[in-house]
């Protein structure tokens, strides 16, 4: 039995769009795990630095007097 050729660029079609939707979703999911992940970076960096110049104030309060 001959392939319909209407069936077949059909079916290719389909799975195309199928498989650009799987990688689309792919790279949405490993784009929001970089983001976060810099995020959560980002947020700990300035934490640090944060507690670093208050330790710096604090012992240069306490050096003064």
């Amino acid at each position: 039995m001959p392939i319909d050729p209407d069936n077949a660029k059909r079916f290719h079609a389909c799975e195309t769009k199928r498989g650009l939707a799987d990688a689309l979703s792919m790279i949405e999911n490993e784009s929001f795990l970089l983001i976060t992940t810099l995020i959560l970076i980002q947020t700990s960096v300035a934490f640090a630095f944060h507690h670093c110049n208050t330790l710096k104030s604090m012992t240069s309060y306490t050096s003064r007097y």
